[in-house]
């Protein structure tokens, strides 16, 4: 036979590892809740003497917005089943593998909780910057991720019963509450990530429509989402997955939908990457013990050059600019600027055949060709600032 279950369990770490703990269960046994690949990469990797990256300080301006962890639970006879009806403030799934528990009422903050049978490990999905600023938008620092991963394990296995955490027991296999392991960072695996950062902008004519045309690399497509009045909320990649996907949206606006009772400043832009496990093993970050400022700072800029948002865009009406500096008397200005202006948004207007000379030579004068998007010119542009999280106004007469 091509399967063999119990070659299978022989080389299973997990399998070896409720193995060796029936056979001696009142010793703690070190587990190989990782794969040999992510061993191997913790073990040999050194991070601080790879070349160092720039790590950008703007606090509550970048940061984590959802986390999805693993704890690893101890003992194969664990009783799962009450531990998820212990749960306080939860509503149990369908099948009772999975359970959704408030956190906070004061905003409302919730976990997915979700029993991992053949990893022996209870997943935890949730987001550490609501509980970090119940009433706002501020995004929780890296350094302080680990300090809420701890508030919301002790949170909700508080009442668990015997389905305690691996790093809650002592080496002789007693439960000890009060005293986890001084590794238990590095017991968490880490399993989703979403990289944030905030951009101020308060330029007024700039939109995430001028990014209709960007596609991020290994997406399907691009897709907006327009709200009332046809502003352009949320920009963001097509892709078969959730994961290794980019977003950039309006954050005030989508603050007011939810209706947060401090509101971010208008302007303020959000860009999101949801990291996976293979996104995560790129910036080398396989556990809490390895989240950090400079494997942050790494994954969110190999985010940013995958989502291709830092191309140099002209603003919204910028190519009026250019027919008005043309020089051209007032009168002409506005019956040019008019008729582009229904061309580019499709609106009928019929002008004579000496109007339409007079707009060839004056758009000719100005260096726009009628036959590209109007988009496409402008004499200054703007470029989004990744490490000051602002835009940057470039001279495009000088490029």
């Amino acid at each position: 036979m091509f399967y063999n279950s119990n070659r299978s369990e022989d080389f299973s770490p997990i399998a070896k590892f409720h193995l060796e703990q029936r056979e001696n269960p009142q010793k703690k046994i070190p587990h190989p809740f990782f794969s040999n690949r992510t061993i191997n990469c913790i073990c040999t990797l050194d991070i601080e003497a790879a070349k160092p990256v720039e790590v950008i300080h703007d606090p509550g301006l970048i940061g984590v917005d959802k986390l999805a962890i693993e704890v690893p639970i101890y003992g194969p006879e664990s009783d799962i089943a009450g531990f998820l009806s212990s749960l306080r403030n939860s509503e149990i799934g369908k099948w009772g593998k999975s359970a959704t528990v408030q956190l906070d009422a004061q905003s409302d903050a919730k976990a997915f909780v979700q029993f991992l049978k053949n990893r022996w490990s209870v997943l935890i999905e949730f987001n550490p910057s609501r509980l970090y600023d119940p009433d706002g938008c501020t995004l929780v620092p890296v350094e302080g991720v680990s300090r809420i991963v701890e508030r919301v394990i002790r949170d909700i296995f508080e009442y668990a019963g015997n389905a305690l955490p691996y790093f809650a027991f002592n080496s002789e296999g007693d439960p000890d509450w009060d005293n986890w392991d001084e590794d238990w960072k590095a017991q968490i695996l880490i399993s989703r990530l979403d990289a944030t950062r905030d951009f101020l902008i308060p330029e007024k004519r700039f939109s995430l429509d001028l990014y209709r045309d960007i596609r991020p690399r290994s997406a399907k497509a691009t897709r907006i989402t327009y709200g009332n009045g046809g502003y352009a909320e949320l920009w963001e990649g097509v892709y078969a997955g959730r994961y290794g996907a980019v977003k950039f949206y309006d954050k005030y606006r989508k603050a007011r939908k939810d209706k947060i009772p401090n509101l971010p400043p208008q302007g303020l832009k959000r860009f999101e990457y949801c990291a996976g496990r293979s996104e995560l093993d790129v910036a080398h970050i396989h556990n809490l013990s390895m989240l950090d400022a400079n494997r942050f700072n790494r994954l969110l800029k190999l985010a940013w050059k995958k989502s291709n948002l830092y191309a140099r865009k002209p603003l919204q009406g910028a190519w009026a600019e250019m027919i008005l500096s043309s020089g051209a008397d007032h009168e002409e200005l506005l019956t040019c600027i008019g008729a582009l202006f229904c061309k580019e948004n499709g609106i009928s207007f019929d002008v004579s055949k000496e109007v339409q000379k007079k707009i060839r030579n004056l758009t000719s004068r100005a260096g726009i060709d009628l036959r590209r998007s109007l988009s496409q010119y402008g004499l200054k542009r703007v470029q989004l600032n990744l490490e000051k999280g602002q835009l940057n106004y470039l001279d495009w007469s000088k490029h």
